[in-house]
């Protein structure tokens, strides 16, 4: 029972188990001899491409929250009730992306990433524009919609990618990165914006958008390779036992010459793929069925859904007595989350990957997956104050410090929650890694859909106490399955590793 987690009496190395080397590091997946291969790129293109697509995650995470501090004034505008026009701006726009990601996930099997990436800057550089002419609520709906199926490709497939070119020990801080940036994209969004909105219109949002997607666009072209790569199933382990060797004689395999860089550039590659697109489209269904990937669905989900709807609600409280702020000041109330979000999201990602080794080295260099739930420790009793805190601070009409420290808080939580869930979940299954992300993107989208459609409502309803009171105790609930998932984990990988249904529904 190595640090609390039971052994399986099956197997000793179930998928995700890993035995380290002497700098506690590990080379899994195991990088081919093909120059081709992106774990055998140069660490500096790697993170130039891992940089990219995190800074396109920051603007498109912005595209959201950027609205916000001008919910009230387009409901006035266009005589409709705050709840409406966030499901209309907000809650279409996720609906539409939770619904695309499965598509795109599943062509991007097939044919891979990199044109999903640049076809997608493109269509936003487009509905941007769309938005900042539209002169209507309904205009601005339908070009929301399809603004949420063009960020599918980016909220879908960066965390794929960061398994594509890393190895299991390098991805917690390469999260780190991408989990700053979203921070980065939701706060300064919301700063920037009400700025924007005050001085220059709402429309100006849209136009600042397609701008900064603009900027954006040549690097996709010039730099973000394609990094979806075919690998056989014993390129994710290690095969410990000792084999006979016969002396048979052999042909050694030459490995393919590197691409140029103007090869490299190019949008179709092949396919990577000959599943059938149907088979791909619903694959990401039954690996809800596992244990790791039910956890990182709720977890990551609920946390994410908590944040959003703090920062919601506050433009909702903040906007009226006593308090009256105005767009630009409502768009400030979001630095103190960007502050701490920029701070601990890459604590987070170092702690993540400092703890799995720490624990490695106790655990005589075996490396276990569920490690990296124990950040789960600090993000439930920070989260859990938060939701408490702030719904007595709204109830009683504290000061706006008070709100505004409690909102923090859960900005300090949910890259520590966001850490354990995603980094198991690529650990656990790191040959579905694609599938397993858009299932958990896909319920993101969902409670947030929710969240932005219902949360006005809610509070008008319940009250600031009784709703934030829910919320802590549902995290409290939900976050309690980290005990078994922990204790227990090793055997559920084993058992699916053994199970012939759990075999059928992984990748082949």
């Amino acid at each position: 029972m190595p640090l609390g987690i039971w052994e399986d009496k099956y197997m000793a190395m179930p998928p995700g188990t890993v035995e380290l080397d002497a700098k506690f590091s590990s080379e899994l997946p195991q990088p081919s001899d093909d120059p081709n291969d992106p774990l055998n790129w140069s660490e500096l293109w790697k993170n130039s491409v891992l940089m990219i697509l995190s800074i396109s995650v920051a603007v498109v995470i912005a595209l959201g929250p950027m609205v916000t501090p001008g919910l009230p004034t387009v409901a006035k505008q266009y005589g409709v009730s705050m709840d409406e026009v966030s499901e209309d701006l907000l809650g279409a726009m996720q609906f539409a992306a939770g619904g695309a990601l499965v598509f795109v996930a599943a062509f991007a099997t097939i044919y891979g990433k990199r044109a999903f990436f640049v076809t997608s800057v493109f269509l936003l550089i487009g509905t941007c524009v769309w938005g900042f002419f539209a002169k209507s609520l309904k205009s601005l709906l339908v070009m929301r919609i399809i603004q949420g199926m063009s960020t599918a490709p980016i909220e879908a497939l960066v965390t794929p990618t960061v398994a594509d070119l890393f190895f299991v020990h390098q991805r917690g801080s390469r999260l780190a990165l991408w989990h700053m940036m979203v921070s980065a994209g939701a706060g300064l969004g919301h700063v920037l914006s009400g700025f924007i909105i005050q001085y220059l219109g709402f429309h100006w949002t849209f136009g600042m958008s397609a701008i900064c997607f603009g900027v954006i666009a040549p690097f996709f072209i010039f730099v973000v390779s394609e990094t979806t790569y075919i690998r056989p199933k014993s390129a994710y382990e290690k095969n410990y036992q000792v084999e006979k060797i016969e002396y048979t004689e052999t042909t050694e395999e030459v490995p393919p010459p590197k691409r140029s860089y103007v090869q490299s550039l190019s949008l179709y590659n092949g396919k990577f793929s000959n599943e059938p697109f149907l088979k791909l489209l619903v694959k990401p269904a039954p690996l809800l069925l596992f244990p790791a990937v039910i956890f990182s669905t709720v977890v990551n989900g609920f946390h994410l859904a908590g944040l959003i709807a703090m920062g919601l609600l506050s433009v909702t409280i903040l906007k009226d007595e006593p308090y009256n702020l105005q767009p630009a000041a409502l768009g400030m109330v979001s630095i103190p989350n960007l502050v701490v979000g920029l701070i601990f999201a890459p604590i987070a990602g170092y702690l993540c990957d400092w703890l799995a080794q720490f624990l490695a080295r106790r655990n005589n260099g075996i490396f276990e997956p569920e490690y990296r739930l124990l950040l789960m420790i600090i993000a439930v009793p920070i989260s859990t104050v938060s939701f408490i805190g702030y719904g007595l601070a709204v109830e009683r009409k504290a000061s706006i410090a008070w709100i505004l420290f409690y909102s923090s808080l859960q900005a300090v939580a949910t890259p520590f929650a966001s850490q354990a869930a995603l980094t198991y979940v690529l650990d656990c299954h790191p040959r579905d890694s694609n599938p397993a992300f858009v299932a958990i993107n896909f319920f993101k989208t969902i409670f947030i859909f929710v969240i932005t459609s219902k949360a006005s409502g809610w509070l008008e309803h319940f009250g600031p106490r009784n709703l934030f009171n829910a919320l802590a105790a549902i995290n409290l609930v939900v976050s309690c399955f980290t005990v078994p998932g922990y204790v227990f984990g090793k055997r559920f990988r084993s058992y699916l590793a053994r199970s012939k249904l759990a075999q059928k529904i992984a990748t082949e």
